[in-house]
């Protein structure tokens, strides 16, 4: 299901408004590290280890096209993308 840059800043928006409110008292920081899958609209969620297996195990509840926000718990963010400078360019 793709999604406009708007659309990604509401979920976003929506879903750090639900962890802050109704999850991190209850996930952190006993599970620090694992991924935290939600689905915005219902609260519902799901702790893995791993990013994938916490969607996978969410998407078996809510197999229609559901759009999740996933959190690293204790991480300001769910993954990160680049990596060390090796050399010079």
């Amino acid at each position: 299901m793709a999604i406009g840059k708007h659309q990604r800043s509401e979920l976003a928006t929506r879903a750090h408004a639900v962890y802050d409110a109704e999850l991190r008292h209850q996930v952190e920081p006993n599970e620090n590290g694992r991924y935290l899958a939600l689905e915005v609209e219902t609260g519902d969620y799901e702790i893995a280890d791993r990013f994938r297996d916490a969607n996978k195990k969410l998407r078996e509840r809510h197999p229609l096209p559901t759009l999740f926000f996933t959190f690293r718990i204790g991480y300001p963010a769910a993954i990160k993308f680049g990596g060390r400078f090796m050399g010079r360019l």
